[in-house]
C-alpha cells in the first residue's frame, strides 16, 4: 500500500509529480514525435480523487488536461525550451509542481534535391497539363520549394510544406511555355538553398493549315521553266513533313527541321503539268494532317525547257577583226627560225605558232597569203564555200596548218591539259559551219568557240551557229542546264573560351539539351545532325 506523508508527518493526497519524456536524451531532431508524462501516485486511501494536469513551457501554460500525457506530434525548433507540469486535486484544493525539464531541437538541412517531370520526356502538347515534382532526400521542418524558369530567371511559384516533396502543375498553353526549368529547396531563415538539375520542357504546337505559294508569274509558266513551289504552316512545332501534290499524284515529300517553308522546285516538262497543286502538312500531333487550298497552274508551250545562254560575241568579234587587220595592214616581215617564222603585228614581234594557238585558233594565217573561194551572196557561212582551214574533232579544233604536225599537237595538248572540250564540235561531229566571213580575202573560219570543262558535258543541251550578223560575224547559241553548286564551308571550331565562364557552361548545356530534345531521331544521318547542332550552338553563342 502506498501511504505518503509530508515533512510534518501528515498523510499526503498524492506524491510530487515527475515530468518524464518519451526518450532518454534531451536533444530531439526536428520532425520527431515527443511525448511528455506528468507522473504522480495517489494515496491508497484516496484513489478516487480526481486530478487535473497542467503543462508549462518557459513558464507559460500550454495545455490543461485530465490526462497525465502531453504529445507533440512533430517537434520544431520553436518547441525547444524548459517544460514542467502541475497536478491539482480539485476536491481538496491541493496542487504540486514538477521539476523543470529542458529539451533541445536540432534541424537537418535539406539535401539531395531532385526535379521530376511528367510526361517523363518533358514534351507536352499544347493544352495538356505538366507536373513538376520537387523533392529532397533529407531535411526537417517546414521546407520552402520554389520553381523557376530560365531565360530569363523567373520565379513561377512557391510552396511551404512540412513534407520533403511538393508538386507544381501547369497547363501548357503556347510554345512560350517551353524552356528550361529547375527548383530550389530551403528550410532555414538564412535563405540557404539547394538547387536541382534543370529539366527541358518542350510544348508541341499542332500544325496549322498550310499555304501553298507558287513562283509562277500570274499562275502561268512555260514549258522549260523552273517553278518554285513552297508550302508554309504559320504555326506548328518542327519537324514538319510537307507533301506536294499535282492533282492526286505525290510529287515530293520534304521534312523541315526548323522554322520555315518546305520547298519543291519543279521543271515544267510538258503541257500536262498544268492543273491544281496543293500540299499537306503533318508534324505527328494527333490533330491530323492539314491540307492547303489548291492553286491552279497554267502551262504554255514556248521556249526550251532549259536555261539558254546565248553567246553575244560582238565585242570579241571587233577585237578579232582588229587583230586580223593587223595582219593585213601593219608592216610585217617574217624570219625563218627553228621554231617557225615571226610576224610583226603593229610593231610587236609575235611567233606565228603561238598566235595561231592562242589568238585565232582557226583563222587562216598563211605565210603565202592564199585566198579561198568567194563567199555566197546570201552572206550565210555555208559548208564547203570559200577556203576553210577547219579540220577539228570532238575534243577541239584540228590543225591550223594541215602540213604542220607541231601545230596539231600544240592545239590538242592545250585542250587536254586543261580538260576542255569544244562544245559545238562535240554535238556536230560531221558538220562544217563557220562563224566569220572575210569578204576581203574571201575566206571563212570558225573563229569563236564555246570550250567547257569535260565534267559539264552531261549538262550540255544544244549548240548552234546562228545567221551571219553585224560585221560578218555569226554568234553561237549554247544551251546548258544550270546546276546550282553550294560552296563548302570552312571547318568550324568551337569557341573554347566559353568553358571558362560558369554561366557560359550552364547556357551551353541548356542549348545542347534543348537541341537534343527537339532533333534526336528526326534525321538518319549523324553527320547532318552534328552539322545542324554546330550551327545552332554557334548562333546561340553569338
Amino acid at each position: 500500500m502506498l501511504y505518503f506523508k509530508d515533512s510534518a508527518g501528515q498523510p499526503e493526497l498524492f506524491s510530487s509529480p515527475l515530468l518524464r519524456r518519451s526518450n532518454a536524451w534531451s536533444v530531439f531532431i526536428e520532425g520527431q514525435k515527443v511525448t511528455f508524462e506528468c507522473y504522480t501516485e495517489l494515496n491508497y486511501r484516496k484513489l478516487n480523487t480526481q486530478l487535473r494536469f497542467y503543462f508549462y513551457k518557459d513558464g507559460s501554460k500550454i495545455v490543461e488536461s485530465s490526462s497525465p500525457e502531453f504529445i507533440i506530434p512533430t517537434i520544431h525548433l520553436r518547441d525547444a525550451g524548459s517544460y514542467k507540469c502541475r497536478v491539482h486535486a480539485l476536491s481538496q484544493n491541493v496542487q504540486k509542481e514538477s521539476v523543470s525539464l529542458r529539451i533541445s531541437v536540432q534541424r537537418v538541412k535539406v539535401s539531395g534535391i531532385s526535379l521530376v517531370v511528367q510526361p517523363a520526356n518533358g514534351q507536352v502538347i499544347e493544352g495538356e497539363t505538366l507536373t513538376m515534382t520537387c523533392s529532397v532526400a533529407e531535411g526537417t521542418g517546414t521546407i520552402t520549394f520554389t520553381w523557376y524558369k530560365l531565360q530569363p530567371n523567373t520565379c513561377i511559384t512557391q510552396q511551404k510544406v512540412n513534407m520533403r516533396h511538393a508538386e507544381h502543375t501547369m497547363t501548357a498553353r503556347t510554345d512560350k511555355d517551353s524552356g528550361v526549368y529547375y527548383c530550389t529547396a530551403s528550410n532555414d531563415e538564412s535563405a540557404t538553398r539547394v538547387d536541382s538539375s534543370v529539366a527541358v520542357i518542350t510544348v508541341k504546337l499542332r500544325v496549322s493549315q498550310p499555304l501553298l505559294t507558287m513562283g509562277a508569274d500570274g499562275g502561268r509558266a512555260a514549258v522549260g521553266d523552273t517553278v518554285l513551289i513552297q508550302c508554309t504552316s504559320q504555326r506548328g512545332s518542327a519537324p514538319i513533313k510537307y507533301q506536294f501534290y499535282h492533282q492526286e499524284n505525290v510529287l515530293e515529300t520534304v521534312t523541315v527541321n526548323h522554322t520555315g517553308p518546305g520547298t519543291y522546285r519543279m521543271i515544267i516538262a510538258s503541257l500536262e503539268d498544268a492543273g491544281d497543286y496543293y500540299c499537306d502538312a503533318d508534324n505527328g500531333i494527333y490533330n491530323g494532317i492539314q491540307r492547303s487550298d489548291p492553286v491552279t497552274l497554267s502551262v504554255i508551250e514556248t521556249h526550251s525547257a532549259v536555261h539558254t545562254v546565248t553567246a553575244a560575241l560582238i565585242p570579241l568579234a571587233i577585237i578579232a577583226i582588229t587583230v586580223t587587220l593587223g595582219f593585213l595592214y601593219c608592216k610585217h616581215k617574217r624570219k625563218p627560225t627553228e621554231d617557225g617564222w615571226l610576224i610583226r603585228v603593229c610593231g610587236h614581234r609575235i611567233r606565228a605558232n603561238w598566235l595561231k594557238a592562242h589568238v585565232l585558233p582557226e583563222h587562216q594565217v598563211s605565210p603565202d597569203g592564199d585566198r579561198g573561194d568567194p563567199p555566197s551572196k546570201s552572206g550565210r557561212l555555208e559548208s564547203g564555200q570559200g577556203r576553210s582551214i577547219e579540220q577539228d574533232g570532238a575534243l577541239g579544233p584540228g590543225p591550223l596548218d594541215s602540213n604542220n604536225n607541231a601545230d596539231r599537237a600544240l592545239q590538242s595538248d592545250i585542250l587536254l591539259d586543261n580538260s576542255l572540250v569544244d562544245h559545238w564540235r562535240l554535238l556536230h561531229t560531221a558538220d562544217r559551219e563557220y562563224t566569220f566571213l572575210s569578204p576581203v580575202h574571201g575566206t571563212q573560219s570558225r573563229l569563236y568557240y564555246f570550250r567547257m570543262l569535260h565534267t559539264l558535258v552531261a549538262h550540255a543541251q544544244d549548240a548552234r551557229i546562228l545567221e551571219c550578223g553585224l560585221l560578218h560575224h555569226s554568234p553561237i547559241l549554247v544551251a546548258i542546264r544550270v546546276v546550282l553548286v553550294i560552296p563548302g564551308h570552312k571547318p568550324w571550331r568551337f569557341a573554347t573560351h566559353c568553358y571558362r565562364s560558369p554561366q557560359g557552361k550552364i547556357q551551353l548545356k541548356v542549348h545542347a539539351l534543348t537541341f537534343a530534345q527537339e532533333n534526336l531521331g528526326t534525321v538518319e544521318s549523324r553527320r547532318t545532325l552534328w552539322a545542324a547542332a554546330k550551327a545552332t550552338l554557334r548562333g546561340q553563342l553569338m
